[in-house]
């Protein structure tokens, strides 16, 4: 484990799509010869070239521009990949190219890879000028130039696609292989930070082609950039952000377009650096710099919740979890998918999730004890300063106590709260609890064979960026996701949010017990106060039988001193939201319950799973975003 939250190295990932040799043939005007024994456009592969070297050195420059934020001890300091499926045509053009330039491969197949090896089988009736002989030569070159490949591909995940069987009637056998297809190419897509797309600019010719996978690239914000599988137009960069003001335009053929030299760097630089502002960029210095916390001197919170039994103190208060016993459940939770020799393949998020989460843990104490702090020690010194008034007579030293004490507290308001402000401990609880949660989401996706949703372009907060660098950097999954192996995909999901479940209602348990309890210490003092008023009011001297002769200047004090307390007691149910937390985390808690029940009942299929996937981490993901937004607007602050 490191000394420090671990920093992304600089990855980046692009994706291709595009035509099959037929395809690209036909864009060509070149029905006439058999598409494997003949020589693709060579203006396609110098587009392809040209594209990828453009990302390549941007990326460079890029990264030199941002050095400060990516790890540079760790070896390649940075890393191109490509991902593709490995079809023929302008999948193995574009893959073939990318080794050459030293990019590393990750292949999403559609099938296992036995059974992918029937889309390189070619028959003599496919084309009437095609011989046995022929065929048979284009088979085994088709073949070797896949296991040539396959032999280049650092991750290779298998989809449980199927193709057409002999008992299936022509249309659901079709629609079986598309299907196969489309998961092939949406897992491209999300593991995409740019498309590179062949694409001749015609309608889709079914579910997963081209022109479905290039509209769906728009759609979700991704940068393509567009090879014309003609061999006729220049490459041309189409991307949303590529305008002054970004709207979230939809069409391909409406999306601003850019030169290769002119767009790519704009792409590259947009896509991996920080926020622009100081107040971002800082926040990322700061967590870089976070240590370790193996002691929380901080306890009023956890006082505060052994008050009400929401729970009592528990050693782990004093003694919180280290970053590397968090990152091993995480790994723990992920061993389902894992062989023995892949143990080490997720800490590539776990270790940055161990560190959040460990960090949110201590500084959400740090500041919740604060603001209890706070609010009780300025009712502490109302209640010295009004106690004089119960010291008659009292002369030197002992007459000096209750101002002294009352300076005492206030300086401690005032002392807590500027260390608090200038230490960033509001901040630091708040995002590192949203890296956190956004890590935990990305596991069943990463698993699924995909990355979470991001902002398309660069991302508004420091935490949304690193979050995004640490899933790019982590990187396809190796694998093996036929139906038989699902099942574990479908145990690490529903281990997640049972844990979530859980967790929510626990949480919504000790919010409701401390929201109650101080409401009602609260209404308890408020309604002692309004008996002395009346007490004082009516004359009847109800009070002065429960002291001795000092009893009216012990009413005055109690006056003063029990709406103080009252106050208080309001102050920290306001800043500590218990009664947000319940209703968020009961929703939260019975939303991802019914998820779970769907997925029970779900059949194994890939595209449901993973849609039910989405759907959870977009619960919890929204779960964060409502707590934040109600968590940023109660800062530490003095009373008053």
């Amino acid at each position: 484990m490191t000394a420090n939250p671990p920093k992304p190295r600089f990855a980046l990932s692009v994706g291709v799509v595009g035509h099959r040799p037929k395809d690209l043939a036909k864009a060509g005007n070149q029905d006439g010869v058999h598409p494997a024994l003949q020589d693709i456009s060579p203006n396609i592969e110098r587009d392809i070239r040209l594209t990828l070297s453009a990302i390549s050195a941007a990326a460079v420059r890029a990264r030199k521009d941002h050095f400060e934020y990516f790890d540079q001890f760790i070896t390649p300091p940075q890393i191109l990949t490509l991902v593709s499926a490995l079809a023929e045509g302008a999948d193995t053009i574009a893959a073939q190219i990318a080794h050459e330039l030293e990019y590393t491969l990750e292949a999403p197949l559609p099938f296992a890879r036995l059974e992918y090896e029937k889309d390189f089988q070619y028959k003599a009736d496919e084309k009437a000028k095609l011989s046995q002989v022929d065929a048979d030569k284009a088979t085994k070159r088709a073949l070797d130039a896949y296991h040539a490949l396959l032999d280049k591909v650092s991750t290779t995940f298998e989809l449980p696609g199927q193709h057409a069987l002999s008992s299936d009637n022509q249309h659901e056998g079709k629609l079986r292989e598309q299907r196969a297809y489309e998961a092939a190419g949406l897992t491209v897509l999300s593991q995409a930070d740019i498309v590179l797309a062949v694409w001749d600019h015609e309608l889709a010719r079914g579910r997963g082609g081209t022109a479905e996978l290039v509209a769906e690239a728009a759609r979700a914000g991704i940068p393509i950039v567009l090879v014309d599988a003609k061999g006729v137009e220049p490459v041309k960069v189409r991307w949303r952000n590529l305008m002054k003001f970004p709207a979230p335009i939809v069409a391909i053929d409406d999306l601003p377009s850019e030169s290769l030299e002119v767009g790519i760097p704009r792409v590259v630089d947009e896509l991996v650096r920080l926020p622009k502002t100081t107040e971002q960029r800082e926040g990322a210095k700061r967590w870089f710099n976070e240590d370790r916390h193996c002691v929380n001197i901080r306890f009023g919170f956890p006082l505060l919740r052994s008050v009400f039994f929401a729970p009592f103190f528990k050693l782990r208060d004093f003694f919180p979890r280290l970053p590397d016993d968090i990152a091993k459940e995480y790994v723990d939770d992920a061993s389902p998918v894992l062989h023995a020799t892949q143990a080490k393949s997720i800490l590539k998020l776990a270790t940055p999730y161990g560190w959040a989460d460990a960090v949110a843990n201590y500084f959400a104490q740090f500041f919740r004890s604060a603001f209890v702090l706070n609010f009780f020690f300025a009712a502490f010194a109302v209640v010295a300063a009004s106690s004089g008034v119960t010291m008659g007579d009292a002369e030197g030293l002992a007459e000096k106590v209750p101002a002294g004490l009352e300076i005492l507290l206030i300086v401690c308001v005032i002392l807590n709260t500027i260390l608090g402000y200038f230490l960033g401990w509001h901040h630091r609880w708040v995002e590192a609890r949203e890296i956190a949660e956004r890590l935990r989401a990305a596991l069943p996706l990463w698993t699924l064979g995909l990355r979470p949703g991001f902002f398309p372009g660069e991302e508004p907060t420091w935490t949304g960026w690193y979050a995004r660098a640490i899933v790019r950097m982590q990187g396809l999954r190796a694998g093996n996701l036929n139906i038989d192996h699902m099942s574990a995909e479908r145990t690490v999901l529903l281990k997640m949010l049972d844990g979530q479940c859980r967790y929510n209602r626990r949480n919504a348990k000790r919010a409701r017990r401390l929201e109650r309890g101080l409401e009602w210490i609260g209404i308890v003092l408020l309604g002692a106060t309004l008996a002395i008023a009346f007490d004082h009011l009516t004359g009847s001297e109800m009070m002065s039988c429960a002291f001795d002769d000092k009893a009216h200047d012990v009413t005055i004090w109690l006056s003063v001193a029990l709406p103080a307390l009252a106050t208080a007691s309001y102050g920290v149910r306001v800043i500590g939201d218990f009664e947000g937390i319940f209703h968020r985390a009961g929703r939260t808690s019975h939303q991802l319950e019914q998820l779970a029940i769907a997925i029970n009942q779900d059949p194994t299929e890939l595209a449901m799973l993973r849609a039910r996937a989405r759907t959870a981490a977009d619960i919890m993901l929204g779960d964060v975003a409502s707590w934040r937004l109600s968590a940023e607007s109660r800062g530490l602050a003095i009373p008053g």
